[in-house]
């Protein structure tokens, strides 16, 4: 009867390995972008969400601050701005990042919805779990302006402060103490 108990054994190893196997694919696929069809957005503005996260991924932040409305440049000066980008990126970097949505809100505005594969600065965790890599989908605001395109509202997913819009927005909950 051993022989039979060592054979039991390692078929549920092997089950135990081919689960686990999958489960990493489907974690690692988590930061991959999909194969579904292009959304429909405008060609320029794709452009600009494009350079825009580029620059973001190599950490230019001058390039980022170029790309934000005249709104946000009125109130937050460069310097401040690329030096809280820094501090608020330190230990980050965007893996990736694909288009899931886009709303077009009125004529040269859009929400756009983006899934963004971040890793994480070590020793990183979210609700009390060490994570290597989070995946965030946000919505993020578009404006055109004499047929430029800006970024509003760039989605600050948890740690770029220096991403969110400055107009009125809905708060769940605020608290100061």
């Amino acid at each position: 009867m051993v022989p039979l108990q060592i054979n039991c054994i390692k078929k549920i190893q092997k089950i135990a390995i081919i689960f686990f196997l999958l489960l990493c694919n489907f974690w690692l696929a988590g930061c991959k972008s999909s194969t579904t069809k292009p959304i429909d957005i405008e060609p320029s503005l794709r452009e600009t969400i494009y350079a825009y996260y580029k620059a973001e991924k190599e950490g230019n932040w001058n390039q980022t601050y170029n790309y934000r409305n005249e709104d946000f440049k009125r109130v937050v000066p460069l310097e401040f701005y690329t030096k809280q980008m820094t501090i608020d990126n330190e230990g980050w970097e965007l893996l990736s990042f694909e288009i899931i949505s886009a709303t077009r809100e009125d004529e040269g505005r859009y929400s756009i919805k983006i899934k963004f594969c971040e890793q994480t600065p070590p020793g990183y965790t979210f609700d009390k779990i060490k994570a290597k890599r989070v995946v965030v989908t946000q919505n993020t605001k578009w404006i055109q302006k004499d047929g430029i395109w800006y970024c509003q509202d760039a989605g600050s997913r948890g740690h770029l402060s220096q991403n969110h819009d400055l107009s009125p927005r809905e708060v769940d909950e605020f608290q100061a103490e």
